[in-house]
Formats: structure tokens, sequence, C-alpha cells
């Protein structure tokens, strides 16, 4: 039913009545390209292939674009490039394009890597023996970049950077160095060679790298640098107290496998057998020659195989050889008074004595307080003697060795010893100074049992270049040994001075000697050993210990700069060393001894004087006489003048006798010893 004003009812509803329009799609209106895979960024080695890779939808054509230019024939899904230079890096896109338009894919780069290139070349090197030195050089190429050093053709194992270090130079560092640098290209590059050398040493030659322990029966490894090892070979020698002894011949060669963890394997490597016979593996050291192959060498106590010639009686030299390395090597090292001591060892009779030498650390020890002790000891049926010797060389200068008082006086069949002395000089002196030697040589009745020597000097008394006198050696006592250049000056002191100066009073004996046959310094050694007499054994068969409580080695003696303080009656502020509270400034001049007291052999009965003349020093002068009893000295009671007279003299007065000589401030100075011996006929008439 239709209403007024056109609207129709239905059901009690009105309505309007309008058009329908209906829209109709015939399609979806076009759309530009998109990338549902993007090209990506490649790095390659020169020659390499590379390839940037997309896939676009609704595309009606692709180009590849390089650095904003379109590439030629570019128009594929996937681009290729056959063999990458440095001219196709860049940025690559591609672009997508339809009738809407064009859409361009994310940038991808192409990086052709560097291959590596030396701009700074190494360059030759000298240094010196335990001095530093550097090897470098610089290079370019893509990142990172690995280097090898090499030496003498043999890769340098952790020599991987662009500069070696060494900071204590050895002779095995000696050689021709490169070095090889490549990196992710793999391609690689080899710098030039340059040499590195030690001042005074060749750039051929030989070195060890382990030499075995005392007492062990290992073999001995070495090196050798700068030479074709197909066309040298080694030869070894022993080194003992009775001489060098060969080994067998051993060729250089590179292939050796050292399986020993602590062992340089670089390089031409070789090894030998150096226990070959008895004792050898008690050796004192090795002596390594690098010779051609064709090269006889000294046979040294042995030649194919027989081992019954006569060894070298010294280090062998060979004629011909481009290299040759020497090892010392002691029995034991120990530590005291802040430096290092070899201790000597001989499995044979050696001098001085010709006695064994034991390096047992029963025998020769650092205590708790850091002293050492020397023991002569019986042990496997046999007397030993022993020694040590400082590391260090020390040359001109003051020695201090300090020894607390023997439990008893020291056997007459006994030598301490407290000297310097080079084994590596061909000096017949050894440049052997005496400091103190403690000796009776065998003569138990010797009231002197004390010398200053400076070889040579077959005997003593005997010869200008000793001094012998008398101390109380079960007391403690301090030496010095002042050497310079044609000086020499030796000081004994009763006490301990190793670190306060001495006073006067303590001077047991003092001896100068000035001249041109003063040795100057080479490779000595301190050394303090304790040693028997040649074929004799102690004479109260008993072991003996010495305990050296201190050594020092200063430039000056202390008595340059004044004796040290007193602390008695006066004030000591004069020249010398005052008794006073003062502290002197200069050394008081003791008296010298004009005319010494002389031994004498008298009948029973008879009367004995001994006189001694003495002047200078601070006057007057003060005199006591000393009887020797034994190893030690009584003063006289009432003999207190030049001259000492004994009447009626009887077998008990048959002995040493010895004036010290003072000045009336207190200082003394001990006279040479005297002894009176009676005649063994009885007195007639």
């Amino acid at each position: 039913m239709e209403t007024k004003n056109g609207r129709r009812k239905r059901g009690g509803i009105a309505y309007h009545a309008a058009l329908l329009a209906v829209i109709v799609f015939v399609g979806c209106p076009p759309q530009q390209p998109a990338f549902t895979v993007q090209p990506q960024s490649q790095a390659v080695n020169p020659g390499d292939a590379a390839q940037f890779i997309v896939q676009a939808e609704r595309a009606d054509s692709l180009q590849w674009v390089k650095d904003g230019t379109d590439i030629a024939r570019a128009e594929v899904p996937v681009l290729t490039i056959a063999a990458a230079t440095k001219g196709d890096e860049g940025a690559y896109l591609c672009r997508a394009k339809n009738t809407v338009g064009y859409v361009d894919s994310n940038i991808a780069y192409l990086t052709v890597n560097d291959p590596p290139s030396i701009t700074v070349q190494p360059a030759p090197v000298e240094t010196t023996l335990g001095g530093e030195a550097s090897l470098s050089i610089a290079a370019t190429g893509t990142a990172p970049l690995q280097y090898q050093w090499y030496r003498n053709g043999q890769p340098l194992a952790s020599a991987t950077r662009a500069e070696i270090q060494i900071v204590s130079a050895r002779l095995a560092d000696i050689g021709i160095y490169s070095c090889e640098v490549t990196n992710v290209t793999n391609q690689t590059v080899v710098s030039t060679e340059a040499a590195l050398t030690l001042s005074g040493y060749p750039a051929q030659g030989i070195a060890f790298t382990h030499v075995p322990a005392y007492g062990t029966q290992n073999d001995l490894y070495g090196v050798v640098y700068g030479v074709n090892p197909a066309e040298y070979k080694v030869v070894v020698y022993n080194e003992t107290s009775w001489g060098y002894w060969v080994k067998p011949f051993i060729v250089a060669d590179p292939s050796v496998s050292l399986s020993c963890s602590e062992l340089d394997a670089e390089g031409s490597n070789w090894v030998c057998d150096v226990t070959t016979g008895p004792n050898d593996e008690y050796a004192l050291g090795y002596v390594a020659c690098l010779i051609p192959i064709g090269l006889v060498p000294p046979a040294c106590g042995g030649n194919n195989g027989d081992w019954g010639g006569v060894p070298c009686p010294t280090e062998p030299d060979i004629d011909g050889a481009i290299g040759k390395v020497v090892v010392h090597r002691p029995a034991r090292t120990i530590n005291a008074f802040g430096m290092n001591w070899e201790v000597k060892s001989s499995p044979a009779p050696v001098d001085p004595g010709q006695h064994l030498f034991s390096a047992d650390p029963n025998d020769v020890f650092v205590d708790e307080n850091g002293y050492i002790h020397l023991v002569s000891r019986y042990r496997n049926s046999q007397w030993y003697s022993v020694e040590v010797a400082s590391e260090q060389s020390f040359g001109y200068g003051t020695y201090v060795f300090q020894v607390q008082g023997l439990a008893s006086p020291n056997d007459p069949n006994r030598t301490l010893g407290l000297f310097t002395y080079d084994t590596e000089t061909t000096l017949a002196t050894h440049r052997e100074i005496d400091a103190l030697e403690l000796a009776r040589w065998g003569n138990a009745l010797d009231p002197m049992n004390c010398q200053y020597t400076m070889q040579p000097c077959t005997q003593c008394p005997g010869c200008d270049l000793c001094h012998r006198f008398a101390l109380d050696d079960t007391q403690d006592f301090t030496t010095f040994l002042v050497w310079s250049e044609g000086h020499i000056e030796a000081r004994t002191y009763q006490g301990d001075y190793l670190n306060t100066p001495p006073p006067s009073s303590a001077l047991v004996a003092q001896w100068v000697h000035d001249g041109a046959d003063v040795p100057a310094p080479g490779a000595e050694k301190a050394r303090m050993n304790l040693w028997l007499l040649t074929g004799k054994d102690p004479s109260d068969g008993l072991e003996e210990e010495v305990v050296i409580t201190g050594f020092a080695f200063q430039q000056e003696p202390p008595w340059n700069g004044g004796e040290g303080e007193g602390e008695g009656e006066g004030e000591g502020e004069g020249e010398g060393e005052g008794e006073g509270e003062g502290e002197g400034e200069g050394e008081t001049p003791l008296p010298e001894i004009s005319q010494q007291p002389a031994s004498q052999v008298v009948n029973p009965g008879a009367t004995v004087t001994f006189q001694v003349v003495a002047s200078g020093g601070v006057q007057p002068l003060t005199y006591q006489w000393y009887k020797m009893i034994g190893a030690t000295s009584e003063p006289i009671a009432g003999a207190t003048s030049a001259a000492l007279t004994i009447q009626n003299t009887t077998e008990s007065d048959e002995t040493g006798y010895f004036c010290r000589v003072g000045n009336a401030t207190g200082p003394v100075k001990t006279l040479r010893t005297a002894s009176g011996e009676h005649n063994p006929s009885k007195p007639t008439g």
C-alpha cells in the first residue's frame, strides 16, 4: 500500500523506495614490483666468482645497477661476476619495473680482498751477546694478516707478529731471518732476508740447547746455525779434571726429533751420547765444535772406538772449525751471601792435593743463618776434600772472608784456602792470590799456621811472594784481600768484621806486595776450599768442619776512611783510631819492623835471646812477647821489652815465640814468629 508522500507501508512499517546501485569490479588495480629475496653483500678473493641473487613479484623487467650506473646486459635475477677484480668492487642493487613503476632492492656491496704486500722490509741488525735486538716489517692487505718468521729457512715457533723482539740475544739467535705474510686471499709474500749478528761472533756457529744434569747419563743436545747441515758435523769433548775426551761424531741433521719439551727444536739440531766411558756422568763440562764433514779432529783419548788413548790436557782448538761452544757444569750450585757458588766435584783424584772432591749436600751446605759449611769427610772408604767457587768474577777490589772459629786447631795435613783462581787462563799462575791459607803443610810443630801468597811461590817461607804468621784459628777471624793494579795487600783480624770496620787492636797480620808481577784481572773466581795434602790423611783421623760466616766484595777496604770508633777513655779526634768517643779520620801509623826475631838451636841449659827492632808510628812503642802453645799463644809475663831472654832452657821451652809491637795509644802489630829448638845432644863439660 502506498501512502501519502510516496512512502509505502508494509505490515505497518513505512519505508522509501530507492534505486539500487550496483558497483561491479572487473579486476584489482596495477601495483609496483616487490622483492622477496634481497641481494647480499660479500667479499671474494681476486679471480674468484661473485653472485648477487634477487627474486621479485610483479616485475616486468629487472636491471642491475653498480654505483648508480646500469650494468649492460644485466637483466636477470642472478648477477654473476666470473672473476672478480678490484674494478668490480662497489655498491650493487637490482631495479624491478612494471607499468605502474619501479622499485630498487637493498644495496649489496662487493669487496675484493687485497693480497698481502710488504711495504717495509726487515733491516740487518747487530747486537751483543745478552743484548736486545728486533727485526720488523710493515705490510698491507686485507686484515687479518698472518706473519711467520724464519731463521736459516726454519720457522720460528711463536714468531707470528710483524716484529721479533729478542730480549737477551743468544748464539742460537745468529742467522738469516725472513718473514712470510699471508691473509684470506691465500696469497703469500716473503720479505727480503736480513742477518742478525752478535758483536765478536761469526755469522755461522754452534750452540747447546740442552746440557744434561751433573751425575746423569742423558744425552747432550745442540743446534748449528748459518750452515747447510748436510755439509757439516759436530764433534764433542767431555771436560774432566784430568783432561778432555772426544765423544762420537754426530752429523747435524734438521730431521732429528727431540722428545724433550724444554729443548729448542728450531734450526739444525744434533744430539751426542756423552756417557760412553766410565765416570762420564761426572764431566765438568763440554766442548762442541762445528767442522766440515771431511775434517778429522783431534782424537783426545779415543779414536775409532778405541778409548785407551791419552786425553788432551787443554781445551781442544780445531783448525778449520767454523764454530765452537763451551759449557762448564758444576756438580751443584748453592746460594749464600747474596750470590751463587759452584760446588766442585771429582770422582777421581785432582788438585789441590790429588784427592777426591765431594759435592754431597752433607759435605757442602748452607745453614739457616746463610753460612756455608765445608766438611772434609770420610765416606766410601776414602777421604774427600771440598771447594766452592763464586759464579761471578769480581776483578780489582777488596775481598772479605769471615770464618767461625774451628772446634779444634786445624789438622796439620789439611789446608783451608780463601783465594782467587782462574781456570780459563793460559797463565801458569792461574791468577791465584791467597787471601789466607790456614796450613802447617804437614808439620804439626810449626807454630806459624797461616800464610798470604801470590803465585808463583813454590815454598813459603822461601820466596818473596808470601808471608807466614800465627793465627788462633779456634777464634773467629776475618781476612781481607785488597787487589789493584800492581798492588796486593792482605790483612787478617781476630773477630768478625764483615760489616764493621776492624780496629787495629784486632790486627793479627798484614802483608803488602807491589810490583809488575801482580796479575791483571781475567776470569778468576773467589774460592774457598778445605783440602788434604797429597797422599795424606788427617793426622788425627777426624773429620773437620769449617763454617764460613760471611763473604763480601767491595771496591775499597774499610780502613781507607778510618778504622772505627773507640769507646774507651780519651777523645781520639786526631789522626788514626783514637780510643775515645770521637771517630778517627785516618789510620794510626803502625810500627815498622826492621829486624825480625831469628830462630835458634841451642843446647839444654843455654841462654837464648830473641831481639826485635821496630820504629815509626806514634811513640812510645810497647812490646809484648808471646809463647806458642799448640795453635794458640799466651803472653809471657814481664816480657815487655824489645828483647826476650830465656835462661837455663829446657825442652819445655822448645816452641815458637813472637812479639807484638804497639803504639802507646793501643794499636799493635803481629810479628813473624821465631822458634827456639834444642840440640838433641846432651850438654858436655
